[in-house]
């Protein structure tokens, strides 16, 4: 009897340590894996297909879970499947991308001293209220709030004030716990210091720089963040107008214009567009509001380009020029020999004469043509020269 009863307790204790678990097809993703059970399906994020299942079963079917934008408890985000984001956040929906959402920022509890505020935004917290935020999603009831430590506070400024070693962080350098502000000695700020004749001292303590005439600009303050010296004010020219009373700065850069000196008026100026008539750019009189401050000397509007019959009624500035059109008679116009025009407003430059005047620096074919009308004569005083000889 006692045999019989050892093999069955044997047979019990032999099939309790062989449990042999029962598998089957497993989607993971859109691939399928036969042979799993399900324990181990699951801990593998997939689709158990039942027991006994085959993936070459025509009712076993594995698709990609689709994915998308989660919205994490702490204000950020990642891109996941929607099972797994209900767990750590808010899922924003199938093929979202977080790039194109905008994640709340994390709200909780917020410990003012030993006061706590509920449902906080984070950035409100620390940076607004100066308290410690506790987590997204805390509530107060699960917080406990106590006073922080203070300390001495050695403020940008120079002075000093008691305070929590947080709020301390955001307005100067914390001395410690339990510090005194009569216990310390706080450094004297430096910043830029603007001197009596406008130049700008970098770096500079507060006390140095007013005891030699300066003004003081701040605390950490460099200068290339200060203007020590006014800008000065006066008249400004634009392409059709002047404006009187404007800063040099403004003038040229917001409005584009010229700023005609310190304490000029517009009514003793001359603007660009008032003295040139023609619209070369050069004025008469000369003006330094003009593209080219050099004087024209035929600045008269009323030719007619018409007059040019030569040119088909038209200038070619720099290559022919006629007294038809003034705007083609400037001083940055190539003066041509025997036209009887001084088209480049210099008297030195004879209206009749040799080709030979011309200048070097005309266009690459006026040089060629000139090089062969100054060789010319040579050539024929050569030629010459040999027939007579040949006499």
């Amino acid at each position: 009897m006692k045999n019989i009863l050892g093999i069955l307790i044997c047979l019990v204790v032999c099939m309790a340590t062989n449990i042999v678990y029962a598998d089957g097809a497993c989607c993971i993703g859109d691939t399928c894996y036969d042979g799993m059970d399900e324990g181990t399906c699951f801990m593998n994020m997939g689709i158990y297909q039942g027991d006994g299942s085959l993936c070459s079963d025509p009712s076993v079917i594995c698709t990609a879970t689709p994915t998308g934008a989660c919205c994490l408890t702490n204000g950020t985000c990642s891109e996941m499947d929607e099972q797994t984001c209900i767990v750590q956040g808010t899922y924003q929906g199938d093929d979202t991308l977080c790039i194109e959402v905008s994640c709340p920022e994390p709200s909780g509890a917020c410990c003012v001293g030993d006061t706590c505020v509920e449902d906080t935004p984070q950035s409100t917290c620390e940076g607004i209220m100066g308290g410690t935020f506790q987590g997204a999603g805390i509530p107060c009831a699960l917080v406990q709030c106590e006073e922080p430590p203070t300390g001495a506070c050695c403020l940008v400024n120079g002075t000093c004030s008691e305070m929590n070693e947080q709020t301390c962080s955001i307005q100067g350098t914390y001395q410690g716990d339990d510090t005194l502000c009569i216990e310390v000695s706080c450094p004297e700020p430096s910043g830029a210091c603007c001197m009596p004749d406008d130049s700008c001292q970098e770096d500079t303590p507060q006390s140095t720089c007013e005891s030699q005439g300066g003004t003081f600009q701040g605390a950490g303050i460099p200068c290339a963040l200060v203007q020590c010296a006014e800008p000065p004010i006066g008249a400004c020219c634009t392409s059709d107008s002047c404006s009187d009373d404007i800063s040099q700065p403004v003038c040229e850069v917001p409005m584009g214009g010229t700023f005609m000196g310190e304490a000029t008026e517009c009514a003793t100026v001359d603007c660009c567009w008032e003295v040139d008539n023609d619209g070369d750019g050069y004025g008469d009189p000369a003006s330094v509001s003009c593209a080219n401050p050099e004087l024209d000397c035929d600045d008269d509007d009323s030719d007619d380009p018409a007059e040019c019959p030569s040119k088909g009624g038209s200038c070619v500035c720099g290559e022919v020029a006629c007294a038809g059109c003034a705007e083609c008679i400037n001083p940055g116009t190539i003066d041509l020999a025997n036209d009887g025009i001084d088209s480049d407003c210099d008297p030195a430059t004879p209206l009749w004469g040799p080709t030979s005047i011309m200048r070097i620096y005309q266009p690459l074919s006026s040089q060629v043509n000139t090089m062969i009308l100054l060789i010319a004569p040579i050539g024929m005083v050569l030629l010459w020269r040999g027939l007579r000889r040949k006499r």
